[in-house]
């Protein structure tokens, strides 16, 4: 009688540990949720911590490039009274290779943007070159400037676009 006084003890026990009542069910419904709400809150904040050091790193390689160097040596563009492009150019050259080469670190961290950077900058030197190389008619001065500043200008547009894109 005793072996099955056990058998039944058993049999209620393992029926009622396969039961869950609505109390249980709610309890790990809020578990699961909770545990999906803190990870889903620490991707967040692994992504908003790498976003504020692409920032800082941002600021401290274009920040003066973008508000004084850029600025001031495109204000000195012009072309002399024989419709060459004067000797400043060099000086916008070299601004802007000397941020490429500061700008090292995305080359690494963020490459599509460093590359078409790269690929941007080459391409506004080229284009100096080559004006620089030939005599510019006083009517298409003034075109070949703004054609200029817009290549900077989308240059400026591609690193506000990615600064901000964090």
């Amino acid at each position: 009688m005793r072996t099955e006084e056990i058998k039944e003890i058993l049999e209620i026990i393992d029926s009622n540990t396969n039961k869950m009542d609505a109390g249980d069910i709610g309890s790990l419904a809020l578990s699961i949720i909770a545990i999906v709400v803190s990870v889903l809150a620490l991707i967040y904040e692994i992504r908003f911590n790498r976003s504020n050091l692409q920032a800082i790193y941002f600021e401290q390689v274009f920040g003066e490039y973008l508000k004084e160097k850029i600025p001031v040596v495109m204000e000195q563009l012009d072309f002399n009274s024989n419709g060459k492009l004067n000797g400043n150019y060099t000086k916008i050259n070299k601004v802007f290779m000397e941020m490429i080469r500061k700008s090292g670190y995305f080359k690494y961290a963020k490459n599509d943007f460093y590359s078409e950077l790269r690929q941007k900058t080459m391409d506004l030197e080229d284009h100096l070159l080559d004006l620089a190389g030939r005599v510019v008619p006083i009517d298409q001065q003034s075109c070949e400037k703004v054609k200029i500043h817009k290549e900077v200008e989308n240059i400026f547009i591609l690193i506000n676009r990615n600064y901000h894109k964090f």
